[in-house]
C-alpha cells in the first residue's frame, strides 16, 4: 500500500496547490531532484522486481538517474489544472471522478491498460507529462521505471516500441536486455491518434508474456479518431485459443470538460505569469458576458487561446452580449499574434545586412500572410506527403533533396518562417505546438478567409456574401483527400461556413457540378458533408444525379429533396429526416442507416434468443391459444418458419381449455435444438430447422417456468416458481436429478459458462449453487437487495449478475461469492439481464419500458435505448455482440445498433427539449430547456441567433412558455412552482408558490398580462402584475385522478378577455381572469370527453378536441349543441389550433399526427356564425415520432405551424396552396413541407420513395418500409 505521505503527495496532485505556480519553489525542487536520486517518498505502490539484478554493473542506474534529471529539467507547465474525468463516452454528464485518482487506482490494480480519451485540446498530453514528472519525483531504484513514449515520434511504435524508445535516451543494447528481464516498466503512451495506428499496442509489442516486457500501459487518444468499435485496439489480448478481449485487464477514462470553477482556477494561475492588462476578476467577467464563451473554454486549450485573445477582442465598442466568438475566430486570432510577436522579434534582433533585407522584403509582401501561407503549405504536405503523421524528422544531409526542405532547409526565407511559425522542436524532430493547430491550417488551404477580404476576425459579419464567388481549386485538398474521417477539419469548415457565405456557395456549387463531373464526387462528398454539419437544410433541393459516395449526411434534413439518379453509395443516412425525399433509381449499395427494422408480433414477446452460430433469432408471443414461437434468419430479418402455436398445445398436452403460456427460451450450444419452458411446468425440447416437437419433460408443479441449457447441450436445467428445479437429460427426457428446496419461489435458472454449477435465484433472496454433475446443493448468497427475480453469468464465469425490485442490478465475484459493483437506472424492476459475448457491458430490461446498458468494469451507465411503449420482457446479445434484441410488451421486437454510437435506434436523447415556440415580425422563437434541467434558452432556428442562457438554481422545470412580445418567459416545474425570466437581461424575478401540484402546460394571455398553467386535475390563473394574486379556477373535484384539465384565453378581439375551462366532467366554464369569477358554464354532453380546446380569431366559437378522435364546434354565446364534428382522427386530438384568417384549423392527434383542415371556399360564412358549416382534412402531417403535443399558427406571414411533440422536438411547416402561400388561401391542392426542425434525431422516412434503387439491402428495405416509405410507385 502507498503510505500516507503517498496519499498526500496523491491528494496535493489532485487539488492542493500547484509547484507549478512557484517557478523559485521548482527550481529548487528540480535541483533536489537532482541530487537526491534515492527518494524516501512513493507516490505509487511499488511493484517489486524479482531476482533484478545490479544494473550497474551495465550502467543502467547511472543512465535512469541521467534520465530522470533530463525528464524533469525539461517539463515546463506553468499552469496545471487536474481534470476530470468520467468512466466512458456514454456516462452521464454529473458522474465525474478525478482523473488523478483513477490512475493510482488503475496502478493499484491488476489491470494492465489504461486508455485516456477526451476531444482534441482536453488535456490529454498535458496530463500524462504531468504523470510522469510525479512518478519520476517518487522514484526510487525498485520502483517501476516511468517511461513517456510519444507515439507520432517513434517508427513503427507497433513493433518493440520501448526498446525503440529507450535507445532514443541512450541505453545500450545490454542494459535494455537487462531491464527486459528485470524491471517493471509504467508506459505512458501519448498521441495514439496522431501517430495514425489502428492496431493493438498491447498486442503487437506482446507486452506480459512470457520473456518479454512486463508493463503496465497508460495510453491516450482523441475520442473523434476512434469508431463506435475500439476495445480491440487497446484491451490485451490473452495468446491462447481464447482470442477475446480480457475486458477485466482494461479500464478506461474520458477527460471532461472544465467546470467553471476549473476555468477560474485556470485563470488564476494564468494571470501573473507575465503582466497582463487585466486581473482574474476581469477575465471571468468577459468569459460570462459574452455569448456561448464559457461553454467554448470548458476547452483548456481553447481557453488558453481565449485569454490571449480577449484584451484585442473586447477593444472594439460592441456591447459584450453582441460579441460573436467561434473556435476558429480564436485560433486565427492566435495566429496572427504568434506571426506579429516574432515578426517584431525579428526587426528587434540583430541580423545581418542580408537577413535585414530578406526581413524588409518579407514584410513589405505581408509577413502575416507569408507565415500563414507557410503553414498551410507545411499541413498540406504532412497530409498528403507524411501521411497525416505530425511529426517530421529533418536531417540536412538525409533529406536536402526532398520536400522537407522547402519547410525545414537552411534557406534564409524558409528559416525565418519557420522560426516564426507555431511549431516546436525536439533535435531533429518538428511538428505543430499542437495537433489540432496542423488541422486549423489544412482546413485553411481549403478555404482561407483572408482571400475574401475577411481581416478583422471579431468584426460583425454580415453574412450576405460576394456576388462573383470563385470556385475552389480542383487541384486542392477538398477534390484530393477523403474529410469524412477529419471531424476537427470538418468541424473548422464548418465554423468558416457559418461566417462566410461565400464558402457555403462554392460548396454548393461543388454538389451541383457532381452531376456533370464524375471526377468531383469526392469534392462533392465532402462538401454536402460539410454542409450538413453546419447545420445546412436540403428541404425540397433538386439534388437529382448529384454523385456523393461515402458522404456523411447522418442528422441531415433532406424533406421533400430530389434524389432521383443520385449516387448514394456508402452514403451514411442514421438520423437523417428523408421525409417524401425521392430516391428513386438511386444507387445505395453499402448505404447506412445506423439501425435495423424491427420485428413486430401479433401480441406482447414473452422472449427472444438469438441461436449461437449467429443465424437464427426467436420470438415466443402472446398467451394461451394466441401463443407462438418464430424463427426469423438473421441475415434478412424475415421469418422462416412458424414453430409452435398455441392451439396446437391444446391438442397436446391438456383436455381442459386452460390457457397454456410459454415463458422462456434457450438455444443448444450447436444451433440445432431450442427448449421451452411453460407455465404448466412441462419442458419441450424442439428441432430449430423443421419445427418439430422432440421431447415433452414434465415436472411435479406447474407455474412459470425458466430454462437453461448446458455448456454440453446434453442437459436441460428448469426452475418452476413454485418451488422445484430439475435437471433433464435431453437424450431420453427423463430427470437427471431434481433440486428441491421449498425456501421460496425460484424466479431464474442458470448454468455457469463452464458447466459445473447450476444457480438459482429465489424469491427469499437467495442465490443457490448446486453441482451441476452429481445435484449436490452448494454455495448460498444473500442478496442485499431481496428477490433475485432474474440472472445472468458473465461469459468468462468470472461474474454473476442479479436483478431484484427496485431496478437494482448486483453484480458478484463468483470465486469470491462477494457483491461487488451495483447498477442503478430506474426504480422499475428489473426484467432481464444480459452479458455482452465480450463481457465488457451489461444489458438490463425493465418495466419501464427503457432498455440501459452498463460497463461492467465501474457500473457506469453507457446508453439508454427508448423505443418500447411497454415494459421490456426479455433481451438477447448477438453472438458477435453488434446487436442486442429487446422483447417487448408492445408486440415489438426492437434491434438495437450497440456497435455505432450513430445508430437512430439507440441515439441518445438530446439534450436540449422543446419547450414551447413563438411565431414574431422577425421569424420565430424557440425555447428549449437542457434535458438536465439546469438551463434554458430562446434562440431563432432560422438564424442561429441566441439570448444568453438562463441558468436554473434547481432542476425542477417541466414547462415553460413565452411572452407574446418575445420578451419574458416564464417556466413552471413539478413542485408546483412559477417563475418568469426577462430574456434581455436574463434576470429572474421571484419564485411563486400555488400550482400546488406539477405543472403540464403554461399559457400566456394574448397581452401578456396573464399566465395559466394547468395539471390533470387543476387549472390556475396568475396575474404578472402582482404575482402573489393567484386563483383556481375550475371546479375539479378534489383527488379525481382520472381527469384531464384543458384551458384557452380568449383572443383580443374580443371586449374583454376570458378564460375557457373544461375536463372529464364535461363541464365547459368561462372565466374572468381578472377576478376569477365564473362567467357561463355550459354543459358539453355525455358522448364524449374534452382533451384540448381553442377560441377562434373572433372569439365566438371554441374547437374541442375529444378522447372519441374528433372536433366539436361550440358556439359558446348561443350555447347551440354542435351542429358539426370533425371525424376522422386516429387518436385522441390533444391540441387544436385556428389560423389567423379562421379559415384554417390544424389538430395534433394521439396517433401521432397533424391534420390540417380548411373552412368551406363555396359557403362563405362569417366565421362563427350559426349557420351550417363545412370543414374537411385537405393533408395529414406524418413524421412524427411520438404524441403531437402543441400547435399554433404565423399570424405574421406566410401560412405556417409550428408543432411541438413529446419527441422532444419542435417542427415548423409551410402550406402551400396552388404554389401559393399567402395567410388567406385559394382553391387548389395543399402540399406541405418542413421549413425547420429540432432534435428530429431519429430516422424518418415517411412517404419516402425508393422504386428502382440498386442495391440496397432488403433489410434496409424493410426498415424504409417500417418508417413510412411507399410501398409503390405512385
Amino acid at each position: 500500500m502507498a503510505s500516507s505521505t503517498s496519499k498526500r503527495l496523491v491528494s496535493d496532485a489532485l487539488g492542493g496547490d500547484d509547484p507549478d505556480i512557484d517557478q523559485p519553489a521548482r527550481k529548487r525542487e528540480d535541483h533536489r531532484n537532482r541530487t537526491i536520486l534515492d527518494d524516501h517518498l512513493t507516490l505509487l505502490p511499488v511493484l517489486a522486481s524479482n531476482g533484478l539484478t545490479d544494473l550497474a554493473t551495465y550502467g543502467a542506474e547511472n543512465t535512469l538517474k541521467a534520465l530522470k534529471v533530463r525528464r524533469l529539467e525539461e517539463y515546463r507547465q506553468p499552469v496545471y489544472i487536474p481534470p476530470m474525468a468520467k468512466a466512458s463516452l456514454q456516462a452521464k454528464g454529473e458522474d465525474f471522478f478525478p482523473l488523478m485518482a483513477k490512475v493510482q487506482e488503475f496502478l493499484d490494480s491488476e489491470r494492465q491498460v489504461m486508455l485516456i480519451l477526451g476531444d482534441s485540446g482536453a488535456g490529454k498530453s498535458t496530463f500524462n507529462r504531468h504523470l510522469e514528472r510525479l512518478l519520476w519525483i517518487n522514484y526510487k531504484k525498485d520502483n517501476s521505471i516511468p517511461l513517456f513514449i510519444n507515439l507520432p515520434d517513434i517508427e513503427r511504435p507497433d513493433q518493440d516500441m520501448i526498446t525503440k524508445q529507450l535507445q532514443a535516451h541512450e541505453f545500450s543494447e545490454d542494459q535494455i536486455l537487462e531491464m527486459k528481464m528485470h524491471q517493471h516498466f509504467i508506459l505512458i503512451c501519448d498521441g495514439y491518434d496522431e501517430s495514425q495506428l489502428t492496431s493493438n499496442l498491447h498486442k503487437t509489442n506482446r507486452l506480459n508474456q512470457r520473456d518479454q516486457w512486463r508493463t503496465k500501459m497508460i495510453i491516450s487518444c482523441r475520442t473523434q479518431f476512434l469508431g463506435a468499435v475500439y476495445l480491440d485496439r487497446f484491451a490485451p489480448q490473452l495468446m491462447d485459443r481464447y482470442t477475446k478481449a480480457r475486458s477485466d485487464l482494461f479500464q478506461e477514462a474520458v477527460i471532461a470538460p472544465f467546470s467553471t470553477k476549473q476555468v477560474e482556477d485556470y485563470v488564476a494561475q494564468y494571470v501573473p505569469l507575465k503582466p497582463r492588462p487585466w486581473v482574474t476578476e476581469d477575465y471571468m467577467l468577459m468569459l460570462s458576458k459574452i455569448p456561448n464563451l464559457m461553454d467554448m473554454v470548458k476547452n483548456p486549450f481553447l481557453l488558453t487561446l481565449t485569454l490571449e485573445a480577449l484584451p484585442g477582442v473586447t477593444k472594439s465598442q460592441q456591447e459584450l452580449s453582441d460579441i460573436s466568438i467561434s473556435r476558429v475566430q480564436l485560433y486565427d486570432h492566435f495566429v496572427n499574434e504568434w506571426l506579429n510577436v516574432n515578426m517584431r522579434r525579428l526587426r528587434e534582433s540583430s541580423l545581418t545586412h542580408d537577413e535585414r533585407e530578406m526581413l524588409e522584403h518579407m514584410i513589405e509582401k505581408g509577413f502575416i500572410l507569408l507565415g500563414v501561407d507557410f503553414s498551410k503549405r507545411l499541413a498540406l504536405a504532412i497530409f498528403e506527403k507524411h501521411y497525416g503523421n505530425p511529426v517530421i524528422q529533418y536531417l540536412h544531409y538525409d533529406h536536402k533533396n526532398s520536400w522537407r526542405a522547402d519547410f525545414f532547409g537552411p534557406q534564409l526565407e524558409v528559416r525565418f518562417l519557420r522560426e516564426s511559425s507555431p511549431l516546436t522542436r525536439t533535435g531533429s524532430l518538428y511538428r505543430f505546438i499542437h495537433r489540432s493547430m496542423l488541422e486549423y491550417f489544412f482546413s485553411r488551404a481549403i478555404f482561407d478567409p483572408s482571400t475574401h477580404g475577411v481581416s478583422d476576425e471579431f468584426a460583425p459579419k454580415s453574412n450576405l456574401g460576394s456576388c462573383d464567388v470563385q470556385p475552389l481549386d480542383p487541384n486542392g485538398p477538398l477534390f484530393t483527400r477523403d474529410l469524412i474521417k477529419e471531424p476537427s477539419i470538418i468541424q473548422f469548415l464548418c465554423e468558416r461556413l457559418k461566417q462566410n457565405s461565400d464558402f457555403g456557395k462554392q460548396l454548393r456549387d461543388v454538389v451541383e457540378l457532381s452531376k456533370t463531373d464524375t471526377n468531383t464526387a469526392t469534392a462533392a462528398a465532402n462538401a454536402i458533408t460539410i454542409l450538413v454539419r453546419a447545420g445546412t437544410l436540403f428541404h425540397g433541393a433538386d439534388l437529382r444525379g448529384i454523385r456523393i459516395p461515402g458522404a456523411d449526411l447522418s442528422g441531415g434534413q433532406f424533406d421533400s429533396a430530389q434524389l432521383q439518379g443520385a449516387d448514394l453509395r456508402g452514403v451514411n443516412l442514421t438520423r437523417s429526416w428523408l421525409r417524401q425525399a425521392n430516391l428513386t433509381h438511386t444507387q445505395l449499395e453499402g448505404v447506412r442507416f445506423g439501425e435495423l427494422p424491427y420485428l413486430e408480433e401479433e401480441n406482447m414477446v414473452i422472449a427472444c434468443a438469438y441461436s449461437p452460430d449467429g443465424t437464427k433469432f426467436v420470438t415466443v408471443t402472446g398467451i394461451g391459444c394466441s401463443g407462438i414461437i418464430n424463427v426469423y434468419s438473421v441475415s434478412t430479418w424475415a421469418r422462416m418458419n412458424t414453430v409452435f402455436s398455441g392451439l396446437l398445445l391444446f391438442d397436446y398436452l391438456t383436455t381442459n381449455t386452460a390457457e397454456i403460456s410459454i415463458n422462456s427460451i434457450a438455444f443448444s450450444p450447436d444451433s440445432r435444438h431450442f427448449v421451452t419452458g411453460s407455465d404448466d411446468g412441462t419442458v419441450r425440447l424442439w428441432d430449430c430447422a423443421e419445427g418439430r416437437k422432440l421431447l415433452d419433460m414434465r415436472g411435479d408443479y406447474v407455474g412459470y417456468v425458466s430454462v437453461a441449457f448446458s455448456p454440453c447441450g446434453k442437459r436441460v436445467a428448469s426452475a418452476c416458481t413454485y418451488g422445484n428445479a430439475r435437471v433433464w437429460s435431453t437424450e431420453t427426457g427423463e430427470t437427471v436429478f431434481a433440486m428441491k428446496d421449498h425456501a421460496g419461489y425460484i424466479k431464474s435458472v442458470k448454468y455457469s459458462p463452464d458447466g459445473s454449477q447450476v444457480v438459482l435465484g429465489r424469491s427469499d433472496g437467495t442465490i443457490r449453487f448446486w453441482d451441476a454433475a452429481t445435484g449436490e446443493e452448494g454455495a448460498i448468497w444473500n442478496a442485499p437487495s431481496g428477490d433475485a427475480v432474474c440472472l445472468a453469468y458473465a461469459p468468462d464465469g468470472r461474474q454473476l449478475a442479479s436483478g431484484h425490485y427496485g431496478g437494482v442490478v448486483q453484480l458478484w465475484d463468483t470465486l469470491s461469492g462477494e457483491p461487488g459493483v451495483v447498477l442503478r437506472g430506474n426504480r422499475a424492476l428489473a426484467t432481464g439481464i444480459e452479458f455482452s459475448p465480450d463481457g465488457r457491458w451489461v444489458a438490463i430490461s425493465s418495466d419501464d419500458s427503457i432498455v440501459r446498458l452498463f460497463d461492467v468494469g465501474d457500473g457506469a451507465l453507457i446508453s439508454t435505448f427508448h423505443g418500447h411503449t411497454d415494459s421490456v420482457l426479455d433481451l438477447a446479445f448477438s453472438p458477435d455482440g453488434r446487436q442486442l434484441a429487446s422483447a417487448g410488451r408492445d408486440n415489438i421486437v426492437r434491434l438495437w445498433d450497440v456497435d455505432s454510437s450513430e445508430a437512430s435506434v439507440g441515439w441518445q436523447e438530446p439534450n436540449d427539449v422543446g419547450l414551447d415556440a413563438l411565431f414574431t415580425v422577425d421569424g420565430y422563437l424557440i425555447l428549449s430547456g437542457g434535458e438536465s434541467g439546469e438551463s434554458v434558452r430562446l434562440w431563432n432556428p432560422l438564424t442561429g441567433a441566441g439570448r444568453p442562457s438562463i441558468p436554473l438554481s434547481s432542476r425542477w422545470i417541466n414547462a415553460g412558455a413565452i411572452s407574446p412580445n418575445g420578451r419574458h418567459v416564464t417556466l413552471g416545474g413539478s413542485n408546483g412552482s412559477l417563475r418568469m425570466w426577462d430574456c434581455q437581461t436574463g434576470e429572474a424575478g421571484p419564485i411563486v408558490d400555488g400550482h400546488g401540484e406539477y405543472i403540464g402546460e403554461i399559457f400566456y394571455s394574448p397581452c401578456g398580462r396573464w399566465v395559466l398553467s394547468t395539471s390533470p386535475a387543476k387549472a390556475r390563473v396568475w396575474d404578472l402584475q402582482s404575482p402573489e394574486r393567484t386563483q383556481t379556477i375550475g371546479r375539479h373535484k378534489p383527488g379525481f385522478m382520472e381527469n384531464y384539465v384543458c384551458a384557452a384565453f380568449s383572443p383580443t378581439t374580443m371586449m374583454e378577455y376570458k378564460i375557457a375551462v373544461t375536463d372529464w366532467t364535461r363541464r365547459l366554464e368561462l372565466y374572468d381572469p381578472r377576478t376569477g369569477d365564473l362567467l357561463k358554464e355550459i354543459w358539453l354532453g355525455d358522448h364524449a370527453k374534452p382533451i384540448s380546446l381553442a377560441f377562434s380569431p373572433n372569439g365566438r366559437q371554441l374547437a374541442i378536441g375529444t378522447e372519441n378522435n374528433s372536433i366539436e364546434f361550440w358556439n359558446h354565446e348561443s350555447e347551440e349543441v354542435p351542429s358539426i364534428r370533425l371525424q376522422g382522427h386516429g387518436g385522441w386530438v390533444l391540441c387544436v389550433a385556428y389560423s389567423s384568417c379562421g379559415q384554417w384549423l390544424a389538430s395534433g392527434n394521439s396517433d401521432r399526427t397533424v391534420q390540417i383542415w380548411r373552412r368551406s371556399q363555396q359557403q362563405q360564412l362569417p366565421e362563427g356564425s350559426s349557420g351550417v358549416e363545412s370543414w374537411s382534412c385537405v393533408t395529414i402531417l406524418r413524421g412524427f415520432f411520438e404524441i403531437v403535443q402543441g400547435i399554433s399558427w404565423n399570424p405574421y406571414g406566410p401560412l405556417e405551424i409550428v408543432t411541438k411533440s413529446s419527441d422532444k422536438a419542435v417542427r415548423i411547416w409551410r402550406i402551400s396552396v396552388d404554389g401559393d402561400t399567402d395567410s388567406g388561401g385559394v382553391r387548389g391542392g395543399v402540399t406541405v413541407h418542413l421549413v425547420w426542425g429540432s432534435n428530429l434525431g431519429r430516422l424518418c422516412a415517411e412517404g419516402l420513395r425508393f422504386e428502382g434503387a440498386m442495391g440496397l439491402d432488403l433489410v434496409y428495405k424493410k426498415l424504409l418500409l417500417q418508417r413510412g416509405a411507399e410501398r409503390r410507385s405512385r
